[in-house]
């Protein structure tokens, strides 16, 4: 039977807060430091790894960084224990979204757990 995919934004849903930086402004040292210091957000990643603890789901982390900072990515999702099967880097920005195949919200997570 093929997994359902289950997609997670980083910054703003595993992490508390996105960056008040912009690339005209501010140097890749200033987007490193926050990424490495990002405050995880307990709850979406409890979810996130109950999800996954299930076998019925592939976690996807989907995210605006960009792949030069894999590797403190990866080094966070670790730290904080986020276990997941795939990383995208990169994902196109959006303004809103419509999808007929989503979720979309963590109370359609949480149906999906039974909760």
């Amino acid at each position: 039977m093929k997994k359902k995919v289950v997609a997670f934004d980083l910054d703003g849903i595993l992490a508390e807060s996105e960056p008040a930086l912009t690339w005209e402004r501010d140097p890749p040292v200033a987007f490193y430091t926050f990424y490495q210091a990002s405050v995880p957000n307990a709850e979406n990643i409890e979810l996130l790894n109950r999800l996954q603890a299930t076998k019925k789901y592939k976690i996807v982390i989907y995210t605006a960084r960009v792949e030069n900072f894999r590797e403190v990515t990866e080094a966070w999702l670790k730290k904080h224990e986020v276990r997941y099967d795939c990383l995208v880097m990169s994902k196109m920005y959006f303004d809103a979204l419509l999808d007929d195949r989503s979720a979309s919200t963590k109370e359609g997570l949480l149906k999906l757990l039974g909760d």
